[in-house]
């Protein structure tokens, strides 16, 4: 996370202009520290990051920053209607083209 930690630093800024707001989920080793440092991050910048660990799954994080669905208490996605991805709405049906006309003799 340092890396990312700097580049936040570096652009805070022009994040807090645009009113970015950052979600971050992670899991693995050392996945605690480096949440730490993210939420100490988001303190002293006054940046909106949302800090996730592996008991949130990963879609539901994505589902959170599109709005699709909100946290609960136990840092879950959860969506009154299901699927947060249940609400895309479905491809057109594609047209078929128009039959092509035999060349005409000359």
């Amino acid at each position: 996370f340092t890396g990312i930690i700097k580049a936040l630093e570096q652009y805070s800024k022009a994040i807090i202009e645009q009113n970015v707001k950052i979600y971050v989920r992670r899991g693995g080793p050392n996945y605690q520290e480096g949440l730490n440092m993210m939420r100490g991050l988001a303190s002293k910048l006054g940046i909106f990051i949302d800090v996730r660990g592996p008991e949130t799954h990963m879609t539901s994080v994505v589902a959170m920053a599109l709005g699709k669905a909100v946290a609960t208490n136990l840092g879950e996605a959860e969506d009154a209607s299901a699927s947060p991805f249940q609400k895309v709405a479905p491809a057109p049906k594609p047209v078929p083209p128009a039959p092509l006309k035999p060349a005409s003799p000359k």
